[in-house]
């Protein structure tokens, strides 16, 4: 049922794949960030692994799938918990003027 194919492990990488970056901590619009996520799509691709990501918003998800990701979640428990209460608390006050 489940593939038993191999994985990679971070710890077979050479260090110099993750420090040869003249990119910051959460700089995602770096052109050595974009590169490397181009280069996890085309592995995954390959060798014929999904490959996921979670999204903050459905168009985010959308420009992932067409990129190369077969699986996409949209946000996280407390993003989806946070926009619903938000918007609850929106038509309250809303209601209440």
């Amino acid at each position: 049922m489940f593939d038993k194919s191999p994985s990679v492990v971070l710890e077979d990488l050479e260090p110099r794949v993750f420090f040869e970056t003249e990119m910051t901590p959460g700089q995602f619009d770096h052109p050595d960030y974009a590169a490397a996520l181009d280069r996890v799509v085309k592995a995954a691709n390959e060798n014929g692994k999904s490959l996921g990501r979670v999204v903050d918003t459905a168009e985010e998800g959308v420009d992932f799938y067409a990129n190369g990701y077969d699986f996409i979640a949209i946000g996280t428990d407390t993003q989806v918990y946070t926009t619903a209460l938000r918007s609850a608390l929106e038509r309250l006050r809303a209601g209440c003027e």
